[in-house]
C-alpha cells in the first residue's frame, strides 16, 4: 500500500470490490478505499483494467450528485482506488419511513436525474440503480444532496451491450428495479437505467415496489408482463403529469421510454409526461391532498393525502447533519454498502432470503443464452368457460377446472395472475399431481410459476420434478426448484439432494444447494439422524465433494458430528487435510477434536506441524473446558512444538485464556530464550483479560460489551464507545465472548440484548459449558432500539474460568448479523 494511505479496516463490499476505511496521510482526511476481489475463474487482470477503467472514468465527472474519485493506483496487492467517504442514509432507509411529499420527491429525481446526465454524457451505464445505490448526505443549511454510488456495474461504452455476468456468473443488479431486458439478456442502455430509475420514483411515492409479488417468480414475471398499477390509481393526489411521467419511465418497450435521462428532466421540467397514451381525465378534487412541507429546516413530521397513504419530508436531524444517520443501517459509510437489495425488504418475500438469488442467477452457465422466451401462441379454453373459473369464490377440483387453469398458466396470457391465484387457493392430491406433471413439461415463465405452485399444492411427485429441474436446469429454474424444496420437503429428501452435488460445478448453485440442505437439516429434530444423513454421503462421496459435506457435518453441532472429525483427522492423506480445512468454521469443537489433533500429531511425523497449528487453533474455543484444563491440554501438546510458527501459534492461544492457570504458565515460559518474546506477549495479554472476568455468584448479572473479548476476522466487528454496543459484524468468523469465574456448579439462563433493523434469516449461537443453542435474530425499531433475546440454559459443570462464547450461525453475505448491548445472566 502506498504510504500515504493508512487502512484502518473493511467496512463492506459491494460490486466486484472491497472497500476499507482509510486516512490520506498528507490531506489528513478518511476516505474510502476500494479493491479488487480475486476472482474464482476468469482473468484477474480484466477485472484490474475494469477497475482502473471505471475509477479513471469516475474521476473525470467530478459531479456533486455521484459520488467522487481521488486517486487510482496499484501495489502488490493489486489496484485500488480512492473515493470520498460519504456518510448520511441510503433512499431506501428513507421510504421506510413513509413515502415523500412532492416537493422532496421533485427534489430526488432533479438530482438524480443530474447526475446521470453527466454519467450518460461519458456513455455509462449504470445496471444497478436502486434506493440502497442512492445516498442522502445532509448539508449544514439543513437541505439534502443526492449521491448516485457504485458505478462498479457499470459498462464504458459508446454502443449497446449486453447484461454481463459477475465473478458468480449470475446477473448483477436487484429484482425489484431491473429492466425486463436485463432478465432476457438483451443488449442494454441508457434507457435500462431509466426503468430502474422510475421503478424507484414509483416506490419513494408509495412505499411500494411497482412490481411485486410473493416469489421471486412471480416478481420477474411482473416485469416481464408488466403488471403494474398506474400510480393515479396508487396516489390519485399526485398531478396526473407526474403520475404518467413515472409511468413513462417504466414502460415496458424499451422504444417507449425517454432515450437518456436529459430528456427525462427536460420533460419533468415541463410537467409532460412524455407517455404515449396519457391519463385522459383528472381525478376528481381532493380537500386533504398531500400537504407540501420543506426539507430539513422545514416541519418536522409527516401528512397523509387522499388516498389514505403516509408521506414525509427528507428531513435530518442534528445527527444528519453533522454527518452520520440516526436512522442507518449497521455499518456506517456509504462506501461500504453492498450492491444487494435491501435485506428488510428481501425478507418479505422468502425464507432465508434464498430466491433474491434469482436476480443473480436467472443467467447462469452459458447455455442460458435466452432464459425467458417471447410469448406463445395462446390455445385458451372457451372465454366465458375461463371467466366462470376466475369469478367461481369456490370453482370445483376436476380435470376440467385444473386442465383450464393449468393451460393457462403454461400459455401465459394476460389472465395468467388470476389462474394462479385460483390455483392456489385450491387443495386436491389430483390437483397437486397434475401440477408436478404440468412442470415436467413446461418452460420459461411458465415453469418458474408452476415451482411456485409447487410450494403451495406439495406431493412426492412434486419434489420429484424440483429435484430434476434442479439437477438439469442451469438458470433460475434450479434457483427457484432449490428454493421450493427448502420450504416443502422433508429431511429425508437431502440423500437425492446430496446427489446433485458432483453435477453442479458453478459456485453459486452449489452454495444455494448446500443452503437448502442445512435448512431441511434443520428440520430434523433426531441430531443424531442429521449427522448420520451427512456421515453416509462422506462414505461415498467424490474428493472434491468432501469439505462441502464437513462443513455440512459442522453445521449439525451435535457431539457424534464431533466423533466424525475426529474420525475423519486420524485418517492420513487428503481426509485429513480436507478436516483441518474445515475447522475454522466448526460450530462447537469438544474435547474429542483436541483429543483427535494430539493423537495424531504424536503418530504423523509428515503432518505434525500443520496438526499442532489446528491443535492451537481449536483449544481456546472449546467451551467444555475451563482454563485450568485448557492450559494443561496445552502443556500436553508442547513437546511437539518445534519451530517459531508453532510457537508464535502455540503462545497466541495461551494469550487467549483468562484463567490464573494460564498466566503462571506463560510467565514460565517467557524465561526460556526461544519462548522469551511469544510467550512475554501471551503474558501480557492474559493479564489484560483478567480484568475483565466476571465473578458468577446466584442473582442477576449483566455482562456490557464493553467487557467482550472480541476476535474478529478482518476488523469487521468492532465496539464503539460512542454508542457503547459491539457493531458492523459481517464476517461469520468473528467471534464475541466473555470470561467468567465461579467457585462451583451453577445453572445459568442467558437472555441477549441486541438490535437490527433489517429483516432476514439471520441466528446466533451461545456456547457455555457443554450447552450449545442456536436463537433468532429478532429485527427491532432501528438499530438504536434494542430488546432481549431468550438464548438458553447452560450448565457449569465446576468452579473455574470459563468462556461464554456469542458466534453467528446464519447470516446474510456481506450483511451484518446485529449489535449487541450486553448480555443478562440469571444465575441459580
Amino acid at each position: 500500500m502506498s504510504p500515504r494511505y493508512a487502512v484502518k479496516g473493511k467496512i463492506g463490499a459491494g460490486g466486484l470490490g472491497e472497500v476499507y476505511l482509510a486516512t490520506d496521510t498528507q490531506l489528513d482526511r478518511d476516505v474510502a478505499l476500494k479493491r479488487v476481489k480475486p476472482p474464482e475463474s476468469g482473468s484477474s487482470d480484466t477485472l484490474h483494467a475494469d477497475l482502473i477503467r471505471e475509477a479513471r472514468t469516475l474521476s473525470s465527472l467530478q459531479h456533486p450528485h455521484i459520488v467522487t474519485i481521488y486517486d487510482v493506483g496499484q501495489d502488490e496487492q493489486g489496484p485500488f482506488v480512492v473515493m470520498e467517504l460519504l456518510k448520511g442514509e441510503t433512499l431506501d432507509q428513507v421510504i421506510e419511513r413513509g413515502a415523500l411529499t412532492v416537493d422532496d420527491f421533485k427534489e430526488v429525481v432533479v438530482q438524480s436525474l443530474e447526475g446521470m446526465i453527466a454519467a450518460q454524457d461519458l456513455a455509462l451505464v449504470h445496471r444497478d440503480l436502486k434506493p440502497g445505490n442512492l445516498m442522502v448526505i445532509w448539508l449544514a443549511s439543513g437541505k439534502f444532496q443526492i449521491k448516485i454510488l457504485d458505478f462498479g456495474l457499470a459498462k464504458f461504452s459508446r454502443t449497446a451491450t449486453r447484461q454481463t455476468e459477475d465473478q458468480e456468473a449470475g446477473i448483477m443488479g436487484s429484482i425489484f428495479f431491473m429492466a425486463p431486458e436485463q432478465f432476457e439478456r438483451l443488449p442494454l442502455d441508457a434507457r435500462t437505467d431509466m426503468y430502474s430509475l422510475g421503478c424507484i420514483f414509483y416506490q419513494i411515492l408509495t412505499t411500494k415496489y411497482p412490481f411485486d409479488g410473493t416469489t421471486g417468480p412471480e416478481v420477474m414475471v411482473s416485469h416481464l408482463q408488466h403488471q403494474v398499477r398506474h400510480l393515479v390509481e396508487a396516489r390519485p393526489d399526485l398531478p396526473v403529469w407526474l403520475a404518467d411521467w413515472v409511468m413513462w419511465l417504466i414502460s415496458r418497450d424499451m422504444d417507449e421510454r425517454p432515450p437518456d435521462a436529459r430528456t427525462a428532466l427536460d420533460f419533468f421540467r415541463a410537467q409532460q409526461s412524455g407517455i404515449k397514451n396519457p391519463t385522459p381525465v383528472q381525478p376528481q378534487a381532493r380537500p386533504g391532498a398531500v400537504k407540501i412541507v420543506g426539507r430539513g429546516s422545514g416541519p418536522a413530521g409527516v401528512t397523509t393525502s387522499a388516498s389514505g397513504k403516509t408521506t414525509q419530508p427528507i428531513k435530518g436531524g442534528t445527527t444528519q447533519r453533522t454527518g452520520s444517520s440516526s436512522q442507518a443501517l449497521q455499518g456506517t459509510t456509504a462506501a461500504s454498502r453492498s450492491s444487494r437489495p435491501s435485506a428488510k425488504k428481501v425478507a418479505k418475500k422468502s425464507k432465508a432470503g434464498l430466491w433474491i438469488t434469482l436476480a443473480v442467477l436467472a443467467a447462469a452457465g452459458s447455455g442460458a443464452a435466452f432464459f425467458f422466451m417471447k410469448p406463445k401462441p395462446v390455445v385458451e379454453a372457451p372465454r366465458s368457460t375461463l371467466e366462470t373459473i376466475l369469478t367461481d369464490v369456490n370453482p370445483p377440483v376436476d380435470p376440467a377446472t385444473i386442465s383450464t387453469l393449468l393451460g393457462t398458466v403454461t400459455k401465459e396470457s394476460p389472465d395468467t395472475p388470476r389462474a394462479v391465484a385460483v390455483l392456489k387457493k385450491m387443495k386436491s392430491p389430483a390437483l397437486a399431481d397434475a401440477i408436478a406433471a404440468a412442470l415436467g413439461t413446461a418452460t420459461g415463465n411458465g415453469r418458474l410459476l408452476l415451482i411456485d405452485l409447487v410450494s403451495a399444492q406439495p406431493s412426492t411427485s412434486g419434489t420429484n420434478q424440483l429435484i430434476k429441474i434442479a439437477e438439469s436446469d442451469s438458470g433460475a429454474g434450479r434457483t427457484a426448484a432449490l428454493e421450493a424444496i427448502s420450504r416443502l420437503a422433508p429431511a429425508g429428501i437431502i440423500p437425492d439432494l446430496l446427489k446433485l452435488l458432483p453435477k453442479i460445478k458453478d459456485a453459486p448453485s452449489r452454495e444455494l444447494l448446500l443452503r437448502t440442505v442445512q435448512n431441511l437439516l434443520s428440520t430434523e429434530r433426531d441430531g443424531n439422524a442429521r449427522v448420520r444423513l451427512i456421515t453416509s454421503a462422506l462414505e461415498q462421496a467424490e474428493k472434491s465433494n468432501r469439505p462441502d459435506l464437513l462443513r455440512l457435518l459442522g453445521a449439525t453441532r451435535q457431539p457424534n458430528a464431533n466423533r466424525a472429525l475426529a474420525a475423519e483427522l486420524a485418517a492420513a492423506g487428503d481426509r485429513r487435510r480436507d478436516a483441518l480445512a474445515v475447522l475454522p468454521q466448526w460450530s462447537a469443537p469438544d474435547p474429542t477434536i483436541t483429543d483427535a489433533l494430539f493423537a495424531a500429531a504424536g503418530n504423523s511425523p509428515s503432518d505434525r506441524e500443520a496438526l499442532v497449528l489446528a491443535f492451537c487453533q481449536v483449544i481456546p474455543r472449546v467451551a467444555a473446558l475451563n482454563g485450568a484444563e485448557q492450559t494443561a491440554a496445552l502443556k500436553t501438546i508442547q513437546p511437539n512444538v518445534t519451530s517459531a510458527k508453532t510457537r508464535e501459534a502455540f503462545c497466541k492461544a495461551l494469550g487467549q485464556l483468562a484463567s490464573p492457570e494460564a498466566l503462571t504458565f506463560a510467565e514460565l515460559l517467557a524465561t526460556e530464550e526461544a519462548w522469551a518474546v511469544p510467550a512475554g506477549d501471551a503474558a501480557r495479554e492474559i493479564a489484560a483479560l483478567r480484568t475483565s472476568i466476571t465473578p458468577v455468584t446466584p442473582g442477576d448479572i449483566e455482562l456490557d460489551a464493553a467487557k467482550a473479548v472480541v476476535l474478529a476476522e478482518e476488523k469487521d466487528l468492532y465496539y464503539t464507545s460512542t454508542s457503547r454496543y459491539l457493531t458492523n459484524w459481517k464476517n461469520p468468523l468473528s467471534r464475541v465472548a466473555w470470561d467468567l469465574s465461579t467457585t462451583g456448579p451453577v445453572t445459568i439462563t442467558v437472555k441477549v440484548q441486541q438490535s437490527t433493523s433489517l429483516q432476514a434469516d439471520r441466528s446466533f449461537l451461545i456456547r457455555l459449558g457443554n450447552g450449545v443453542t442456536e436463537s433468532p435474530v429478532k429485527t427491532t425499531d432501528s438499530n438504536e432500539t434494542f430488546t432481549a433475546v431468550e438464548a438458553g440454559t447452560y450448565q457449569i459443570p465446576r468452579a473455574g474460568t470459563w468462556r461464554l462464547w456469542l458466534e453467528p450461525n446464519r447470516m446474510e453475505p456481506g450483511q451484518p448479523l446485529f449489535n449487541v448491548r450486553s448480555l443478562e445472566l440469571e444465575v441459580k
